[in-house]
């Protein structure tokens, strides 16, 4: 396994710096942070602990608002998910797909303001803002304080909670077992996203199924 204290310079993140190289130009920088799995391992690294993931398969960013992301980001990456918010639906959501580093980019709402208690990280020769393990864990928490049987979560929201728990000295909440649920990936049929086409925009053209299929194996 890879030792923590050079996770920063692994072919994974070098692919991963190759993608933020064709994305930050389409981005707001000083309005995103860097959350999920890959802020994740980089607070294990900078923990001394080793990572608990070995591939990099998503990047996932909060954001201020929507208007961090510009129109000129379907130039080179597939536009899987756009949703604006919406009566019934007030978060907002891009999904992107990176066709040459294949890794999917989902971009959401920084809801509380978590981007304010961001560290900085440099990947690449790239400078952002990445959550601490804290704001992780607490965002961990409260996807499991909110899971039930109707509506389960992927144990590896336990599993992570647990992990980065361990390092910050607090305790992840108990879960029932009905609760958790393996997340299943669609095949490249297409399916119709209500919430793609009540936020449809020119600026923003929707890529098929079937492209997003061929390049990261799920939709």
């Amino acid at each position: 396994m890879t030792r923590a204290s050079t996770w920063f310079d692994t072919p994974e993140v070098s692919r991963l710096a190759g993608c933020l190289s064709r994305l930050l130009p389409h981005l707001r920088s000083d309005g995103i942070a860097i959350t999920g799995s890959v802020a994740m391992e980089i607070g294990l690294a900078r923990a001394g602990h080793a990572p608990s993931r070995l591939a990099i398969t998503d990047l996932d960013l909060v954001a201020r608002d929507l208007d961090v992301v510009s129109s000129g980001v379907g130039a080179q990456f597939l536009i899987s998910h756009y949703h604006v918010p919406q009566p019934d639906a007030p978060k907002f959501m891009v999904q992107l797909v990176d066709p040459v580093g294949r890794i999917r980019i989902d971009i959401f709402p920084d809801l509380v303001g978590s981007i304010q208690q961001a560290q900085t990280v440099t990947i690449g020769e790239h400078v952002l803002k990445v959550l601490t393990l804290q704001t992780i864990f607490d965002h961990k928490a409260l996807t499991l304080e909110r899971a039930n049987k109707a509506r389960p979560v992927d144990p590896k929201h336990d599993e992570d909670a647990r992990l980065i728990g361990a390092i910050v000295s607090r305790e992840p909440p108990t879960i029932a077992p009905e609760a958790l649920r393996p997340e299943v990936y669609s095949g490249a049929g297409e399916l119709i996203c209500r919430r793609c086409q009540a936020s449809r925009d020119v600026r923003f053209p929707l890529a098929s199924r079937q492209e997003v299929f061929e390049i990261l194996g799920y939709v």
